[in-house]
């Protein structure tokens, strides 16, 4: 028995620590289990018959640590392909996160461009309008002195 095996109990004191096999405990309740079922007190009177039920209950525990194994593997199994997919999402969030920066720092571009272009046509109305204004005046102008030729050329 390795001593990585081996469990202590009753806390750190060494006058009473006690130390368990853990495969030996786990035979003897899988032997005692196993004599119950057959009616037997465990350990039985006769030590052919706990030795039988020791070597049945090896074979149970085989079985057991078999299933477990083999469920243990499985877990693994999912678990990587658990770790595989988190790895492709993340990497879908990352160049989702690329694309929505990049996207949005060109909206905030374009917003600014349309917001200069709008305010140049604003700025471009009210010189049509101050234009058009001043043409106004000149047609004005122009047709009092036509009218004023025309009545002295008369």
């Amino acid at each position: 028995m390795t001593d990585d095996r081996l469990i202590r109990i009753q806390g750190d004191d060494p006058v009473n620590a006690r130390y368990l096999d853990p495969d030996k405990d786990r035979r003897e309740r899988y032997a005692a289990a196993l004599a119950r079922l057959d009616d037997w007190e465990w350990p039985t009177e006769y030590a052919g018959q706990n030795r039988s039920y020791r070597e049945y209950a090896e074979a149970a525990m085989a079985v057991a640590d078999d299933d477990i194994r083999s469920a243990v593997s499985h877990v693994v199994d999912e678990n990587a392909r658990l770790r595989e997919q988190l790895d492709q999402l993340r990497g879908q969030l990352d160049t989702a996160r690329a694309v929505t920066n990049r996207e949005t720092e060109e909206n905030a571009r374009l917003r600014a461009e349309l917001e200069e272009a709008r305010e140049e046509c604003r700025i471009a109305r009210r010189r049509e309008v101050r234009y058009n204004g001043d043409l106004d005046q000149a047609q004005v102008e122009i047709a009092r002195l036509r009218a004023a030729l025309d009545s002295t050329a008369s």
